[in-house]
């Protein structure tokens, strides 16, 4: 026969025993508790309680508006979170190259089209002419992955680039978290509320 092992303080069930006599039974009952049969109802620890004559489940209260929109902004935030942990930006180490990378980017726009040489070739060669220090301050990035992959500074701005577009993404999903919580707070219902929240289009 199954019991329910029931806390005092609050009478809710905390467990449940399956034993044949009471000394089994109590040996299953810490203190501060007691055991009640359970008369082949379906008692869950948790959901049910002894509410001083019987076993009962216990009835929920349903979510108040504010609690939904609270738990759904949780889920939002804990999920713009994750992509961008996803991404590895979100590593203090990240955040502080991604601009400097991006400052070298525009450096290198700046003097290819900014009226410094024509082309390409053009332009590494009127750097390479610079002091080494200017170089070294303009492009250590580009310099270093330069060195690093056998090739020249254009071919490190052009990767350069390809990670920008990826550094992008952080402040889209921080954009679009923003609209979803803002659209989550002013929908007026629970369902609207639920709605804006699946609605977000976060990026791939």
């Amino acid at each position: 026969m199954k019991f329910a092992i029931v806390a005092l303080a609050d009478g809710m069930v905390t467990q449940l025993v399956d034993a044949d006599t009471i000394e089994n039974v109590m040996l299953n009952c810490p203190e501060g508790h007691e055991p009640h049969p359970c008369m082949g109802v379906e008692v869950r620890p948790g959901e049910w309680w002894w509410n001083g004559s019987s076993l009962t489940a216990v009835v929920k209260p349903a979510s108040t508006i504010a609690e939904v929109e609270a738990s759904l902004i949780a889920e939002i935030k804990r999920k713009a979170d994750g992509l961008k942990m996803a991404i590895g930006t979100a590593l203090p180490s990240k955040s502080a190259e991604y601009p400097a990378k991006a400052a070298e980017v525009a450096s290198w726009d700046a003097a290819l089209g900014g009226g410094l040489v024509g082309t390409v070739a053009q332009t590494l060669t009127a750097i390479s002419a610079w002091p080494a220090a200017r170089r070294v301050a303009t492009f250590p990035y580009a310099l270093a992955d330069a060195k690093a992959f056998g090739d020249t500074i254009d071919k490190a701005i052009a990767r350069f680039r390809v990670g920008m577009t990826t550094s992008s993404t952080v402040p889209e999903i921080a954009a679009r978290e923003a609209a979803a919580c803002a659209a989550v707070r002013v929908a007026k219902t629970i369902a609207a509320k639920k709605a804006a929240a699946v609605a977000v289009n976060w990026p791939a």
